[in-house]
């Protein structure tokens, strides 16, 4: 059991993370520089992708189920709809289109704000927890190589306070303070892992026309080297469609209507260009390029303070292009709430016992970790503007060995599903290479072989 837990953040991570361990803590106190209680959804100061296209991916929504027992009738209450990944959606891969068909892989697409409010609210509906808005987090308080807890000041006011606490949580997200936090008291830094894909959004709001019915979402992939554009058109609430187009490579979609038009043309199919041309925006066009990846490497610190977790995207954040990154925030605050529950008692952990906790969590955390950078970054290292990491010929071949994958996906129902699982996380990506899919990709190149023989006859 934890006597008093800060968390700094009061976003998807911190929240998730409050929501996680509640039932392990007496109390926890949430900071957040800005404003966290609304009545109704509202985009927040300082969250600078909240009106960008936001996938939370099926496994995200099972754990969010289990932690939130009213998750899914608030989403109901706000109208968000039940997308079937497969069925309800066209996906556009380099060579084709996914087949269509009835699936059990389904997720909530909805704006970001309308997922932080259904969190926030159950959040705030915790006894153990107060929210602290307009809160500002000024430096550790260590003492004796452990955090103590933390200095404060109010966002519009000089008066400082120290929060105690037996455990601090840094949720504050890739924004985060804490390596210059270390080094004002005398400790080094963590080594920073970064690859900077040069990728680039620009989403924006339409009205679904009344009369469409033939699908839900659309997902059109870019494809290196030759295609840098991409796009996904969903269905939110409302009935509304949030278009969030996406530019690597430098390629950057642009904040002008002409400009936005112009790039949704260029996609490899037309389908997105042909539904949006001829509506009227509702919202503006907003662009973000904070997209890097980054992984601080607390993990690996020995002479981290007791009492200290960095989490979700202040330790660990990649691209979002690949839609992974609030589902792994999911994943580690629930590994983090297992520790706590193995470990809970009515005596409050002592140091030593959090240190075992701190090494437990990040041990089991860095697998999904470890994975969401493989994916994200060497998908983003096929690129020749990328900065930060270079293939080497053997996972070059890996991905002409993936490319053959999503050739096969196209006319086999079965590797299409597991394609589309594999990415939502709910099989583990060691799926990827099944005997079943390695046959039937072996097949496919003996196949195309053959062909070019004959053509050359």
């Amino acid at each position: 059991m934890l006597n008093h837990v800060v968390v700094i953040g009061g976003g998807f991570s911190g929240m998730v993370y409050t929501a996680a361990i509640a039932p392990y803590c007496q109390k926890i106190t949430v900071l957040d520089a800005g404003v966290l209680v609304f009545d109704t959804p509202q985009y927040r100061a300082g969250v600078p992708q909240d009106r960008h296209q936001h996938t939370l991916l099926l496994k995200g929504r099972q754990i969010l189920q289990q932690l939130i027992p009213d998750f899914e009738a608030r989403l109901d209450e706000l109208n968000v709809p039940e997308t079937d990944y497969i069925d309800d959606c066209l996906l556009f891969t380099h060579g084709g289109k996914l087949p269509r068909f009835p699936s059990r892989v389904k997720i909530r697409p909805c704006l970001r704000p309308t997922l932080d409010w259904v969190i926030t609210q159950h959040v705030i509906g915790l006894e153990n927890v107060e929210l602290r808005e307009n809160t500002r987090v000024k430096v550790l308080d260590i003492v004796n190589a452990t955090v103590k807890g933390v200095k404060v000041s109010g966002a519009k006011s000089e008066t400082e306070e120290i929060i105690g606490a037996d455990l601090v949580l840094d949720c504050s997200g890739r924004q985060s303070k804490m390596p210059k936090w270390l080094e004002e008291c005398g400790i080094a830094a963590p080594k920073l892992s970064k690859v900077v894909p040069h990728l680039g959004y620009a989403s924006c709001l339409y009205q679904k026309p009344p009369s469409h019915s033939a699908w839900k979402g659309v997902e059109v992939a870019c494809h290196a080297p030759d295609n840098p554009r991409a796009a996904g058109l969903w269905e939110v609430e409302n009935n509304q469609w949030l278009l969030t187009l996406i530019g690597t490579a430098k390629n950057f979609p642009g904040n002008k209507p002409e400009e936005f038009l112009d790039f949704a043309k260029q996609l490899s199919t037309p389908v997105i260009y042909d539904a949006i041309a001829d509506l009227e925006p509702i919202s503006a066009i907003r662009t973000n390029r904070g997209t890097d990846n980054q992984w601080y490497h607390y993990e690996k610190m020995n002479n981290l303070p007791s009492g200290l977790l960095v989490c979700g995207d202040a330790h660990c954040c990649f691209n979002p292009y690949y839609g992974q990154g609030m589902t792994i925030v999911a994943i580690t605050a629930k590994l983090l709430a297992d520790n706590l529950k193995k470990s809970s008692a009515t005596e409050p952990l002592t140091p030593q016992q959090l240190d075992k906790l701190r090494k437990s969590y990040y041990r089991k955390s860095f697998r999904y970790q470890w994975v969401g950078w493989t994916m994200a970054t060497f998908e983003d290292a096929r690129w020749p503007t990328t900065e930060g990491l270079k293939l080497r010929w053997y996972e070059k071949l890996f991905f002409k060995y993936l490319d053959t994958v999503l050739a096969v996906s196209l006319e086999n129902d079965s590797v299409a599903k597991r394609c589309v699982e594999i990415a939502n996380m709910t099989i583990g990506v060691q799926h990827i290479v099944h005997p079943y899919l390695l046959i039937q990709c072996l097949k496919k190149m003996i196949a195309v072989t053959n062909n070019e023989n004959n053509y050359g006859r």
